[in-house]
């Protein structure tokens, strides 16, 4: 009996991520014909539907989600395959899928990824960015390798390594009461002007309030994004927490360049989210990225992200 392929289980993959064919297709680098062809001998072979499609939507069907499940573990370790003959010879060399937050990926991949791949030549980056719950996800399914994230964060078995503390420092408008004293958390809960926070997703949000014991009500503004939370503030709509490493003069995508924004610390010991790695504990790759690990702490150090 003819068994399927990991041609086959990546194309499944793909349309599970995108649900979209002709999506998925451009995924795989592939015809959405050849897709659906390959997905259509899927069927026939385990003698079961896998996707539901219609004109208006794509959708896995109950024993598409379970072979799935299979093909993931599958797709892992064909991988794993390619990397113990490579890893034997040049460490860190071949393919790492890097997920990274949106709140750290702007304010540190452009310096340090031409760092990284300057101090190894072998490895071929790529980035995906999203939130830390669908990344932990990715993960775990084996559609990434390893994760630059906000710790601590609930993850069943993987492994983490903290690169470094990123403080958070409040953030108001330009006015004339500015001081610049160092804040106690406690103050925050005497302002009566509006705390802009990111919206429920971003574990950044779930950090400031841990870090600040605060508990705001579920009725103030939330945001997408850093950007919109600090020209809503520029603007007087009320004060926010932004993390230090957002705040860092050497990135590109810096906050201090916009105007109107006055920048308060806090005192010791002050309110933090640890910056670090995390992939899974089974990954053979674990020597790989623990020398990644200890590179780009190092980095952090030298660059005084610390």
């Amino acid at each position: 009996m003819p068994l399927p392929t990991i041609r086959q289980l990546q194309y499944l993959q793909a349309v599970s991520e995108t649900l979209n064919f002709s999506l998925a297709a451009d995924q795989c680098f592939v015809t959405q014909s050849t897709l659906s062809s390959g997905i259509k001998e899927l069927e026939n072979m385990i003698g079961a539907q896998v996707v539901e499609r219609t004109k208006r939507k794509v959708m896995l069907t109950d024993i598409g989600k379970e072979v799935l499940r299979k093909g993931n573990q599958i797709i892992e370790l064909a991988q794993e395959i390619e990397y113990v003959a490579k890893e034997r010879d040049t460490p860190l060399s071949g393919p790492v899928r890097l997920g990274v937050i949106p709140t750290i990926a702007p304010f540190l991949l452009p310096q340090l990824l031409p760092d990284l791949q300057t101090e190894y030549p072998q490895a071929k980056f790529s980035i995906q960015e999203d939130l830390s719950a669908n990344l932990i996800q990715k993960l775990q399914t084996g559609r990434l390798d390893i994760l630059l994230i906000a710790l601590p964060y609930e993850s069943a078995g993987t492994k983490t390594f903290v690169l470094c503390d990123d403080s958070f420092v409040l953030a108001e408008p330009i006015s004339e009461k500015n001081i610049d004293t160092p804040l106690s958390v406690s103050d925050i809960t005497r302002d009566d002007r509006p705390l802009l926070l990111l919206e429920d997703g971003h574990c950044l949000r779930d950090h400031a309030l841990s870090a600040c014991r605060l508990d705001v009500a579920s009725d103030e503004f939330r945001a997408s994004s850093l950007h919109t939370l600090v020209a809503l503030v520029a603007q007087g709509s009320g004060v926010t927490l932004l993390p230090e490493i957002a705040l860092n003069q050497n990135s590109s995508g810096n906050l201090t360049k916009f105007s109107g924004l006055h920048l308060r610390r806090f005192k010791d010991p002050q309110p933090i989210r640890h910056i670090g790695l995390c992939w899974r504990q089974s990954s053979s790759r674990d020597s790989d990225f623990t020398l990644l690990a200890t590179y780009m702490k190092e980095w952090m150090k030298k660059h005084r992200m610390q």
